[in-house]
């Protein structure tokens, strides 16, 4: 085998190898619009002062901006992210019952309307965004 072919080889394994949890960290990070969010399976939309999250990390330390609700201020907080088997789970810790604890993470990508989106789910929320400031084509291709 010749180097170039080699080190092409050791490349694909490499990124192939690249579904770790930093790499998920790095498409949950950024700001996210809310366009769906059930509480206690009712529609809680109207419950919030605006419809955003902002999820940021540097180094370890990882924050989250949840939005106001009726009940709640806004709060900025942290977040971790596992995995189990083949599912990642975010962590929000909060004072705000809403967002507070262990939700299942789902990646959608939605190709009608060329948007790039998170479903976050546990058994009192389920929560739906689409993520600002993505290119469809490039940042989607490894959605």
């Amino acid at each position: 085998m010749n180097l170039f072919f080699r080190l092409s080889l050791f490349v694909i394994l490499v990124s192939g190898c690249n579904s770790n949890i930093e790499s998920v960290e790095g498409k949950i990070v950024g700001s996210w619009i809310i366009e769906k969010i059930e509480y206690l399976n009712k529609d809680y939309r109207n419950s919030l002062n605006y419809n955003m999250l902002f999820f940021k990390k540097r180094n370890n330390e990882r924050i989250v901006s949840l939005p106001e609700t009726v009940k709640f201020p806004e709060n900025k907080t942290s977040w971790y992210l596992k995995k189990v088997n083949k599912d990642y789970y975010l962590k929000i810790v909060s004072n705000n019952n809403v967002f507070n604890g262990w939700h299942k993470v789902n990646f959608v990508k939605d190709s009608k309307r060329r948007l790039l989106g998170i479903t976050l789910q546990s058994d009192d929320l389920f929560l739906k965004c689409y993520k600002l400031h993505q290119d469809f084509e490039f940042d989607g291709w490894n959605w």
